[in-house]
């Protein structure tokens, strides 16, 4: 079999077959999601069931379903940790159309007003909390989590209706593959892989990391 050797960034090579990928530069969605659920576990009430929902945003792609995955195995170790809470978790195909995302989630919260906290797979909880803040909900009814730092999502941060996100890291993603094949040619340096998304932005720290970004 010919193979083609590359350097693979943000969604990491998934097949058994492919021989060529040498790294991968990129989040490891799982770890990424057990972040945000330890970290946005920490924010539930201290008594009374929690609700929880997932929405994930590309039913069937990886980056979508590992970090919901990640998120469900911090969800199982609150859980255990809390055995007289009781918590229901419930997911849907939430899209990734902004419009889309804030329908579908906004229709389950009509029907569960008891929601304690949505998480989302990308960015489109900014429009879940952009409709909570036009219908008068209160900042932290529901808490609100997802990955990525972009302008929408710090302006709700900064509101508090956003409380946690995990940032993939893109800048990484970019320039360090550049850096491995210039030191793979230059110096015959091995690729290497690195996980450049474990980074937890709260609204605290959010503005200023996306004043860097830019």
């Amino acid at each position: 079999m010919l193979c083609r050797y590359y350097l693979a960034s943000n969604v990491d090579a998934i097949s058994g077959e492919d021989c060529g990928r040498l790294s991968y530069m990129g989040q490891n969605f799982v770890d990424a999601g057990e972040v945000l659920g330890r970290n946005t576990a920490a924010l539930f009430p201290s008594e009374g069931p929690i609700r929880i929902l997932l929405g994930i945003s590309a039913p069937g792609q990886t980056w979508s379903e590992e970090r919901a995955k990640g998120i469900e195995n911090a969800i199982a170790a609150y859980k255990a940790a809390n055995p007289d809470r009781e918590v229901v978790v419930d997911r849907i195909d939430s899209g990734t159309d902004l419009a889309i995302a804030a329908e579908r989630v906004i229709a389950y919260y009509d029907a569960n007003p008891d929601l304690t906290a949505y998480f989302d797979m990308g960015f489109w909880e900014a429009s879940v909390a952009r409709v909570l803040e036009e219908r008068g909900v209160e900042a932290g009814k529901v808490l609100l989590s997802g990955f990525d730092v972009i302008p929408e999502v710090v302006e709700y941060m900064d509101k508090g209706y956003i409380q946690t996100v995990v940032n993939q890291g893109p800048y990484l993603q970019g320039y360090l593959p550049v850096v491995q094949v210039h030191l793979m040619k230059n110096q015959a340096q091995p690729a290497w892989s690195v996980d450049t998304g474990r980074g937890v932005f709260t609204p605290e720290t959010a503005r200023a990391a996306l004043e860097t970004f830019k």
